[in-house]
């Protein structure tokens, strides 16, 4: 979180210095879940900015908004380190088609369809585990019965 925070800093001074229209969202339990860290307006373009530490990685619900931002034309990207947000800035900067660190609608949407399986995945899983459990545990109370009934 340290991390992040640090970076945060140094792109919102950085940002600052060039003049650049930028805010920090804020997350709370009233607002919507998964929203980038970082909205600017530069250049003609809006652009989005998750931030993440090197170990960091976007949430389903941030890959969705990133999804979103990408589907009308947007950009959004996830950055972990200060080089990286310049690349970036530069790319943005010189009008380029190719901005590096950002992530395509192509890109977004597969990786948004995968992450949303594991999840499904995982939830099934844990679904089915927990079926075992109760069936496991109505085992145990039948078998318990029996025990009762030819003890007592």
């Amino acid at each position: 979180m340290a991390q992040e925070k640090n970076l945060e800093t140094k792109i919102k001074k950085f940002l600052t210095k060039q003049g650049i229209y930028h805010f920090k969202t804020k997350g709370s339990m009233f607002g919507k879940i998964g929203l980038p860290d970082l909205i600017l307006n530069f250049n003609g373009r809006f652009v989005a900015i998750e931030l993440k530490s090197k170990k960091g990685k976007a949430s389903l619900e941030q890959l969705k908004n990133g999804y979103k931002i990408a589907e009308n034309n947007g950009i959004f990207a996830i950055i972990d380190d200060f080089k990286k947000f310049l690349e970036f800035y530069q790319d943005i900067v010189m009008n380029r088609t190719q901005i590096r660190h950002s992530l395509s609608y192509e890109e977004l949407k597969e990786t948004y369809k995968e992450l949303q399986d594991k999840t499904i995945n995982k939830e099934k899983i844990k679904e089915e585990k927990k079926q075992k459990e109760k069936e496991n545990k109505k085992k145990k109370i039948e078998n318990l019965k029996l025990i009762k009934n030819k003890v007592g």
